[in-house]
């Protein structure tokens, strides 16, 4: 740019100092703008300006800007001419208030909305330049600064449009945060923090959303569930054990989805033995439920074994599910699962599962009674049987009496619940191995916290990567919880340190502290004389200080040998024999997999100083994943692409470098001043990048048949209107009232719309 001159710096004024940054290269950055004040271009020579020479297009608008940016107005490209060879020849900015709206746009009658506010007040304020096609520069041509209106603050300034600028750096921060879950208002507000304020931000919240709007569209696909599919094929292709099949209906669109990666695939081979499901909803725009299925790892956590987007909850979408889910994991069947009740679910798993025992979930079927008994005591007391055990030789007796006693003959859903029966009640789960669960509170639990992750409006495309960023979450929890168990040992505090001690080199923290309260509860406990027969032990346990009112029996077998039809927990090794065993009537050992209260009280009448082999489930233990030989995938591959790992290495490089940068004058100017420098070379190696990417892109026309998005689905979902549930204490749950107006308080609209206020107006 050719111009000189010196401008004299205004005293107690805060000025606008050109810099690399946003002029071009010669010379500009010694021009100097009064004030942000509005106080106009007083200390500027306009003759200069007009002298003034660009080598580009892009110099005189960088130029203009920054002098519209320090008297207080907004600029707007109009006129371009432009050759035949696509050079500019003429090029003209105006002020943004620049012209009027049209006189029929503020005539119109017919309008169906308020108008917007005006903007332009006919200010003749210019800068134009043109191309001398001597010296190939582009020189002003036309400069006007007079205003018709008043001039912006210093506060102001940065509300026009021209001046609010989203770039990639800004937009690669926010698009990081927006992936760990961090809404867009906190997103903005902490970019507010971190570049000194409002006016210094360069963009608004709703610039924000727009860019995240637009690079959204950019990156659409032809369809969202192909995409999808090629992440998942991408994944597949790093990750040895990755599995995911996908079946279609008769257009071609997405039916029914499963995947599970290597990490589900070794939680399964070591805690496959309890599966609970539920569907879950919102997760997605096409309405698709997903099925996540989880189970309980050896810290006593939620783990998740695969997951699946159906396009119904049938039979048929279920069985499907199912099944691909044993495939994936070599047919090997659990030994229990738990479920909310469905129906189309409990098919399909006696289908795919008919060995299995199925459970539904306690919780589900005490707000059903709720809704179908009437009365706070008649549901208390059909509740009981959901989960205190009765003796299975009493049930019926004990199920008449309740029947009878509050007049239940003829309510239908209590008989249809009695033919269940063998699928809800404590009476006939018990003994049976669900790691101490009763709900499906797991699978709930987890769906809430994908829900974190994922909304209603998710796409495909976007869906699975969000999940396995939950996942990662989920899974680096496990490996924290194994290394705790393995660096550090508990204090031993209770009156029997043998076996604590004992239980603390073997257990998992949180299972030892389940174990040290069932020892801590085996004080509370007598016995009577014990009966014997040769090496079998009959101890009868009975409270203390209420002898008689409550009796449990523990066996002691000395040197059995066939523990197998004591306690079928599916670890039994036939090489254990000889040791000691112990059997309680209470069943905590085969529903939960630890020893109850009761054998430890045995334990110490038998001076008995380490837990018995056969009485230690191995998929409690620290060993449990030991003998399972599944390579992971590194954490770092997952729903990360190579160039965001990048931003986020050189993100936490620069972290440090502008913190320490910032604490002194010095250190500021040196960073700015060597950050200008890598950002005019990173320029020409973008743009060196980009014409190389243009030449050697693919040219082929092949294309491969597209899989099309599924059509938006209706699930069951939850009971709204008159048929909504009742809460768990038997009284009626409040709905929300719906928003009225405040003018006419009728609902479907507010105050802004109300017909009776266009009326009065």
């Amino acid at each position: 740019m050719d111009g000189s001159g010196s401008q004299s710096k205004p005293d107690n004024k805060e000025g606008l100092f050109f810099t690399p940054n946003n002029m071009c290269s010669t010379g500009v950055n010694s021009v100097q703008f009064s004030s942000w004040e509005g106080s106009g271009n007083q200390d500027v020579d306009i003759n200069q300006i007009k002298n003034m020479k660009f080598d580009s297009v892009d110099d005189a608008r960088s130029f203009y800007l920054g002098y519209a940016r320090g008297n207080g107005f907004g600029i707007r490209a109009t006129n371009l001419d432009h050759d035949r060879e696509g050079r500019v020849l003429k090029r003209k900015w105006v002020c943004d208030k620049q012209g009027s709206r049209r006189e029929e746009y503020l005539t119109n009658k017919d309008r169906k909305r308020k108008p917007r506010l005006q903007t332009r007040q006919n200010c003749k304020a210019c800068f134009s330049i043109g191309l001398d096609s001597d010296t190939l520069k582009y020189s002003v041509r036309v400069f006007m600064d007079d205003h018709s209106h008043k001039l912006a603050t210093f506060r102001e300034v940065s509300s026009h449009r021209s001046h609010r600028n989203l770039d990639e750096g800004d937009y690669a921060q926010i698009d990081a945060m927006g992936k760990n879950c961090i809404r867009g208002c906190q997103t903005f507000e902490y970019m507010v923090d971190q570049k000194g304020g409002y006016s210094k931000i360069g963009f608004t919240q709703k610039d924000m959303y727009n860019k995240i709007a637009k690079l959204r569209r950019s990156k659409a696909f032809e369809s969202d569930s192909q995409a999808a599919i090629s992440y998942l094929e991408s994944k597949a292709f790093t990750e040895a054990n990755f599995y995911c099949r996908f079946n279609t209906d008769d257009d071609d669109r997405l039916a029914n989805i499963f995947w599970r990666d290597s990490h589900s695939l070794f939680e399964y081979k070591c805690f496959g033995d309890v599966l609970v499901f539920d569907t879950t909803y919102k997760t997605n725009a096409y309405g698709k439920p997903l099925v996540l299925f989880v189970g309980v790892n050896n810290h006593s956590a939620t783990c998740v074994f695969g997951a699946a987007l159906l396009l119904d909850e049938t039979f048929t979408s279920y069985k499907w599910a199912l099944t691909k889910l044993m495939d994936s994991m070599g047919s090997k069947h659990p030994l229990s699962i738990m479920t909310d009740g469905d129906e189309a679910m409990r098919q399909a798993i006696d289908e795919v599962f008919p060995n299995c025992q199925h459970r539904v979930c306690g919780w589900h079927v005490a707000r059903n009674a709720c809704a179908h008994i009437n009365g706070p005591k008649k549901s208390s007391a059909f509740r009981s049987f959901i989960f205190d055990h009765i003796d299975e030789d009493k049930f019926d007796e004990c199920w008449n009496e309740m029947i009878k006693q509050h007049g239940l003959e003829d309510n239908v859903w209590v008989n249809m619940m009695y033919e269940k029966r063998h699928r809800w009640a404590e009476t006939y789960s018990k003994g049976h191995f669900f790691a101490g669960m009763r709900s499906t509170q797991r699978s709930e639990s987890m769906n809430n916290y994908m829900k974190e992750y994922v909304c209603s409006r998710e796409k495909l495309f976007d869906l699975f990567p969000q999940i396995d960023r939950a996942l990662m979450r989920l899974r680096n929890n496990f490996f924290t919880d194994e290394y705790a168990s393995n660096t550090k040992s508990p204090v031993i505090l209770s009156h029997m340190k043998a076996l604590e001690k004992h239980a603390s080199s073997i257990y998992t923290y949180r299972i030892y502290c389940d174990i040290t309260k069932e020892i801590n509860d085996s004080i509370k406990y007598s016995h009577f004389a014990p009966w014997n027969e040769e090496n079998e032990v009959e101890y009868v346990l009975t409270e203390y200080d209420s002898p008689y009112k409550k009796t449990v029996s523990v066996f002691y077998y000395r040197d059995r040998i066939d523990f197998q039809q004591v306690v079928e927990d599916g670890d039994w090794d036939s090489s254990k024999h000889n040791l000691p065993v112990l059997s309680c009537e209470c069943k905590l050992l085969q529903n939960k997999g630890i020893p109850c209260c009761h054998m430890f009280y045995v334990m110490k009448v038998e001076n008995i100083t380490k837990i018995p082999e056969s009485l230690i489930f191995k998929r409690w233990t620290k060993s449990a994943a030991d003998d399972v030989r599944i390579h992971l995938q590194p954490d770092d591959d997952c729903s990360k692409s190579v160039d965001i790992a990048r931003f986020a290495s050189l993100s936490a490089e620069c972290n440090y470098i502008c913190h320490r940068g910032s604490q002194t004058e010095e250190g500021f100017n040196l960073i700015k001043r060597e950050l200008n420098i890598l950002r005019n070379t990173l320029q020409g190696l973008d743009d060196e990048f980009r014409n190389n990417c243009n030449k050697n892109g693919d040219d082929s026309s092949i294309k491969s048949q597209i899989l099309k998005d599924p059509n938006v689905v209706k699930t069951k979902g939850r009971p709204t209107g008159p048929t909504a549930p009742t809460t768990l204490a038997g009284k009626p749950q409040k709905r929300k009232r719906p928003n009225q107006c405040r003018i006419c308080h009728i609902s479907r609209h507010d105050w802004r719309n109300c017909p009776k206020r266009e009326s009065d107006s």
